[in-house]
């Protein structure tokens, strides 16, 4: 059986070589022709005629010029198979992209095939040579429009990939750098996109590029950043607001800009943009449920009419309606420049990271039990770069770096400390993105084994108000894993989200953090604050786990906390994170002062007061059993040191006590609300002395 490749030899052998030669005189002035006549065939065609109008002068001569040179490849006698194949694909494709329908591409090539057999039997001697020419040629036009079919069905397999690609960024990313870099590097890399940008606006109104990709992205980004041309902008009153980027997220719909080097809008850009090889350009507005626009997607092509095509505008109307429902998810992430994300890389990469550690003490006698390793960047200026700066900025990658430096710093720490007679536990934050990744297990492993570190010497901390994105059984393999090595396992920032009662239940940690912002509301809404603390401890004990109160920000939340039964206390009030050689002399010096039995701030009082309102509202038989005994002798041992608060708040809490007011509602308000006063004022003379 002999292959469709030899049948066709016939066409690009020495003989047709030989064929060939007798039209090696008139190609030229034939390819000329064609060209001409091809383009007046175009005219008719409307959606054709379309596509021409969005062209300049300059670039139609080229095009005329690329056609005429490509009549001239088809008829030359040099022309091999594999050369032909290749470049004819390479046109198809870029026909595809076009927007170039296949059946206009029948029509225009059954067209030139007509003319130019006509054309060769018209000006060349009859002869053998001629028809067998003739024949030769007939059979590259038609070899020529298969192999641009094949091209076509090339770019459609790229976009079907890249769409499948996108949608799986989009379900399954659980980091929004990991979304959106890697959204914009498939785009980036995708046929006809010279660059691509990712947009949000700031809590000022600007709008800030986050993330770049495609070869002339850099060096766009860098001109709008130096001032070389301006930003875009969504401000309608400014020249730069009213290109397509503006428009679109205003309008809330995409804008195309199909001939991007003439259009009238684009004039702030024009002549970089033409440097860069800009001939369209599409502004995807991504929205959120109420279809107003939260970020923006900026393409940019080096073909005209690329993003107006049916196939690719067909894409962005997909790739549109799967990213506003992924940016959606993370809300939450704060709009960082790029440039800053650079930076915050540059300098991860450069080594340039430390860490710093919270000690976290046993609230019942004040020893220290764990650290908390916090990372940090150090600038090129060696000023300190904080976790809330640059956490927001990493994608995964970053983060398993992160982890493993982490590993690395806490077993020093744990040294450090023991060499002092005292061990204790390295509790490390363990990004969401690592939940299922073997990596994360891997190195945490690893690094154990190297540093000779021991299971209960290890806390990993995972955020209440992280989705994970993997399975749910992956999940609980992936934690049983760490469980059964014995290293214990917190949900940090409990109370933080919506979750959290559900994840209590279904993963089983060992310890609980209170999210520090509902602790620190203490400082304007105490007995809310103090509530809080009191239901998330019993919630913590009835689940059998230990429960740290974090952001503990003065010796009275500190007292508090300790009067409440919670087990662990973080925060300014105790110690700041500290380098590991000022965490050693702070252990050396620090000396716990909580009395939980004699209260020495109103906060304290306040918390003995409401947790024995929280036992008196249970049943009869119980608060027979829970009488008011040592709530009453905590409170006189405050009031007992301050004269005026006791004239003030002893009589109330005496009666209260005693059961003498017919309303425990107004007397339960009344004594909170001189208590509070009570911490309002001890709040201001702290920091007037500071």
């Amino acid at each position: 059986m002999v292959s469709s490749q030899n049948r066709s030899a016939f066409a690009y052998d020495y003989a047709a070589q030989q064929n060939l030669a007798v039209i090696r005189p008139i190609a030229e002035a034939l390819s000329a022709h064609m060209a001409d006549d091809f383009y007046k065939f175009l005219a008719d065609e409307p959606d054709m005629a379309e596509t021409l109008r969005h062209l300049s002068d300059t670039e139609f001569v080229g095009l005329q010029n690329k056609l005429r040179n490509y009549v001239g490849f088809i008829l030359s006698d040099r022309l091999t198979d594999a050369d032909h194949r290749a470049t004819a694909r390479r046109l198809g494709r870029l026909h595809g992209q076009l927007g170039i329908r296949p059946r206009w591409l029948i029509q225009l090539y059954s067209h030139l095939q007509s003319n130019l057999q006509q054309a060769i039997r018209a000006t060349v001697p009859e002869s053998e040579a001629r028809e067998a020419a003739a024949a030769i040629v007939c059979h590259r036009i038609f070899a020529d429009l298969r192999e641009q079919f094949a091209g076509y069905e090339e770019l459609e397999a790229e976009i079907a990939a890249s769409l499948a690609q996108c949608e799986t960024l989009a379900l399954e990313s659980t980091n929004f750098n990991d979304l959106v870099t890697g959204v914009l590097e498939l785009l980036g890399g995708f046929t006809g996109t010279v660059s691509a940008f990712f947009a949000r606006v700031d809590h000022e109104g600007e709008l800030q590029i986050e993330a770049s990709a495609g070869a002339a992205g850099p060096r766009y980004h860098q001109a709008m950043e130096s001032g070389e041309v301006p930003r875009i902008s969504i401000d309608p009153d400014l020249e730069a607001g009213r290109g397509p980027g503006g428009r679109a997220w205003r309008e809330s719909r995409i804008i195309c800009s199909d001939a991007w080097s003439i259009e009238a809008e684009n004039r702030p850009w024009h002549e970089l943009g033409r440097q860069l090889g800009f001939r369209s350009s599409a502004a995807v507005p991504i929205r959120n449920e109420a279809d107003r626009t939260i970020a923006l997607l900026s393409l940019y092509a080096g073909v005209p009419r690329f993003f107006s095509a049916p196939r690719i505008y067909n894409f962005l109307l997909h790739l549109q309606q799967m990213l506003s429902h992924a940016v959606q998810r993370f809300s939450r992430a704060p709009v960082i420049p790029l440039h800053e994300r650079q930076r915050y890389r540059r300098l991860l990469d450069s080594g340039r990271v430390t860490f710093h550690f919270q000690p976290i003490i046993d609230l019942d006698d004040g020893a220290l039990r764990k650290l908390e390793g916090l990372a940090r960047l150090i600038g090129e200026d060696d000023a300190i770069v904080e976790p809330k700066h640059f956490m927001p900025a990493f994608g995964s990658e970053d983060l398993f770096r992160l982890f493993a430096i982490g590993l690395d710093e806490g077993a020093k720490a744990c040294r450090e400390v023991a060499a002092l007679g005292t061990d204790v536990t390295i509790a490390l934050n363990f990004p969401a993105e690592g939940m299922g990744d073997p990596r994360f297990i891997d190195i945490l492993f690893a690094r154990m084994r190297a540093h000779g570190l021991l299971p209960h010497q290890i806390q990993l901390e995972i955020l209440e108000g992280h989705d994970f994105g993997v399975d749910e059984t992956v999940q609980h393999d992936f934690l049983r894993r760490i469980r059964d090595a014995g290293i214990r396992i917190a949900e940090d920032d409990l109370g933080s989200g919506h979750s959290s009662l559900l994840r209590l239940d279904r993963f089983g940690f060992d310890d609980v953090k209170i999210d520090q912002a509902l602790v620190q509301s203490a400082l304007y809404r105490p007995e809310r604050a103090l509530e809080f603390i009191l239901y998330l401890t019993r919630l913590a004990h009835s689940f059998d786990m230990k429960l740290t109160v974090e952001g503990l920000a003065n010796a009275g939340m500190v007292e508090a906390a300790a009067i409440l039964g919670a087990d662990y206390g973080q925060g300014y009030g105790i110690a700041r994170p500290m380098p590991l050689d000022r965490l050693v002399e702070w252990h050396r010096g620090f000396r716990y002062k909580v009395e939980v039995t004699a209260p020495k701030t109103a906060l304290g009082a306040l918390a003995a007061y409401l947790g024995w309102c929280m036992r008196a509202q249970q049943t009869q038989s119980e608060r027979r059993a829970l009488g008011p005994v040592d709530a009453e002798a905590r409170i006189a041992a405050y009031l007992g040191a301050r004269p005026e608060a006791a004239a003030r708040v002893g009589p109330l809490v005496e009666r209260h006590f005693a059961g003498e007011f017919s309303s425990h509602e107004e007397i339960r308000g009344r004594i909170v609300q001189e208590l509070t006063l009570l911490w309002f004022d001890e709040l201001a003379e702290a920091g007037s002395d500071g």
